[in-house]
C-alpha cells in the first residue's frame, strides 16, 4: 500500500482497513463496504438518555452511526481540536482544519514533555502522499546553510511507524461519499455508551470498537475518544464549525526534502518522545 493510499477522498478510506484498522483507528477506517440498509429515523438525545449504558445498539442508533462519515462528506470540512497522550512522555495539542472534500489539512501542534524540554509550536500541513512541517527558526536555519526562502520541509506519509501520521489518517479518512451498512455494524463490536452534553450540545455516544463517538440530534459525530494500538494513551479529537474549508496550502518552491535536514529541523523542535521527523526518508 502507498502513502498516497491514506488520502484517496470518498470511500477511498474502505481500502485501508487492512492497514489502519490493525493501528485500531475504528470507524474511520474499517467499516464496512456494502450497500447502506434502509432503517428508522435516529433515536433523539433525550430518547437515548433513559437507556443504561453498554446496552446494544438500536436500529435507529446503528443507522445515526452508519452515517456520521456520509454526513462529514456533505459538510465538506470542519474545524478541529484534540489531545493526543503518549503515555507518560508527551502529550500532542492539536488544533486545525480539515477539508474533507480536497483532502488536505492544518494543523498548530503544541508537544507536552513529561521531561519538561520545551518544544516550539509545529505547522503541519498534509496533503497527496506527503506531509510538510515548519516550526518557528526553521527558514533561517536553512537560510543559513545556504536555501534562503525555504517554509516547510517535506517527508512522505508512514502510518505504519508515525504516531503523528496515524493521528491524520484518523482526522483525513473521517469522511465518505457513502454510508456504512447498520445492520452490519449492530452485528458487530457496538454499543450505546450514554447521553451528555458536548460543548453546551446533547450528544449520545455510540461505541464502534476502541472508538466512542459523540453524536448529536443532527447527526454528526462532534467528539472521537479513541485508541490505537501503537499509542499507549488516549486521543480524543473534537470537531467544529462544520462546513466548506479552504486549507492554506504549501508554496512548492518553498519546501526541501526533510531527509537532507533532519538535524536542522530536530535542532528546532527537539528528537524525543514522539517525534513529527520520524520515517523522514
Amino acid at each position: 500500500m502507498t502513502p498516497r493510499s491514506l488520502y484517496l477522498r470518498s470511500h477511498g478510506f474502505l481500502r485501508l482497513m487492512v492497514t489502519v484498522c490493525a493501528l485500531g483507528i475504528g470507524l474511520a477506517a474499517c467499516g464496512s463496504d456494502k450497500p447502506a440498509a434502509e432503517s428508522a429515523p435516529p433515536n433523539s438525545i433525550a430518547e437515548a438518555s433513559t437507556t443504561p449504558k453498554g446496552t446494544s445498539l438500536t436500529t435507529a442508533q446503528a443507522s445515526t452511526l452508519a452515517r456520521i462519515l456520509l454526513k462529514n462528506h456533505e459538510a465538506g470540512g470542519a474545524e478541529f481540536d484534540g489531545e493526543v497522550k503518549f503515555g507518560t512522555a508527551a502529550t500532542f495539542q492539536l488544533k486545525g482544519v480539515v477539508d474533507w472534500k480536497n483532502a488536505v489539512g492544518r494543523i498548530e501542534l503544541t508537544t507536552k514533555r513529561s521531561d519538561n524540554v520545551e518544544v516550539p509550536v509545529q505547522t503541519i500541513v498534509w496533503g497527496g502522499s506527503s506531509v510538510f512541517l515548519s516550526a518557528p527558526g526553521l527558514t533561517e536555519a536553512l537560510a543559513a546553510r545556504g536555501h534562503p526562502g525555504i517554509a516547510f520541509l517535506q517527508r512522505p506519509v508512514s502510518i505504519r511507524t508515525n504516531p503523528l501520521d496515524q493521528v491524520i489518517t484518523l482526522i483525513a479518512s473521517f469522511s465518505s461519499a457513502r454510508a456504512e451498512n447498520p445492520l452490519l455494524l449492530r452485528q458487530g463490536d457496538t454499543s450505546f455508551e450514554g447521553a451528555g452534553t458536548l460543548g453546551g450540545r446533547p450528544v449520545q455516544k455510540l461505541r464502534f470498537g476502541r472508538s466512542t463517538y459523540s453524536v448529536a440530534d443532527d447527526g454528526i459525530a462532534y467528539q472521537i475518544d479513541t485508541r490505537f494500538v501503537s499509542i499507549d494513551g488516549p486521543i480524543v479529537i473534537g470537531f467544529t464549525d462544520h462546513g466548506p474549508k479552504t486549507v492554506e496550502q504549501v508554496n512548492p518552491t518553498a519546501v526541501l526534502p526533510l531527509a537532507q535536514y533532519v538535524d536542522v529541523y530536530n535542532s528546532l523542535v527537539g528528537s524525543g518522545p514522539a517525534p513529527t521527523t520520524a520515517a523522514a526518508s
